[in-house]
């Protein structure tokens, strides 16, 4: 299932199933997680993209994240729009410094893009047993921790 602004698969529907796959990637490397938002000087600036169903600036930064993220991604990685302005990453086979330096790149792109933007990432690698719903739980604290 496609979202209508980003065209990226809807969290839960996704989550459900590729959580099998993500943990079976990490039997044989690392996993990363990554769970990013748009900073909150642009939330701060735009208020409206708290509630961005049809507001056409919420809908370009969105898109733009969405976009870039596709690009500086590799092609197995999974990107699932999470929440309201909120993206999850699942980067089988990388490390947490490996997927850190591979997500600055986003931030970089943002910075160059027609409306400048930027993205606050938070990091978790799955650790052996670790549910992907605890997994995404500790890169929403990493989040959170990046914004404060």
């Amino acid at each position: 299932m496609a979202h209508d602004v980003t065209g990226r698969l809807l969290a839960e529907p996704a989550l459900a199933r590729s959580t099998a796959e993500f943990v079976a990637a990490f039997d044989y490397a690392p996993a990363g997680m990554a769970l990013i938002g748009p900073d909150r000087e642009i939330l701060n600036a735009n208020p409206a993209l708290s509630e961005i169903s049809g507001h056409p600036v919420g809908d370009r930064m969105l898109r733009e994240v969405a976009e870039t993220l596709r690009a500086s991604l590799r092609p197995y990685d999974l990107v699932i729009r999470y929440g309201g302005d909120e993206f999850v990453c699942a980067l089988p086979g990388m490390d947490l410094s490996s997927a850190q330096v591979r997500l600055q790149t986003v931030n970089r792109a943002l910075a160059d893009a027609a409306e400048p933007g930027s993205v606050t990432i938070g990091l978790a690698e799955l650790r052996p047993g670790e549910s992907v719903n605890h997994l995404v739980a500790r890169a929403d604290a990493a989040l959170l921790r990046e914004r404060h």
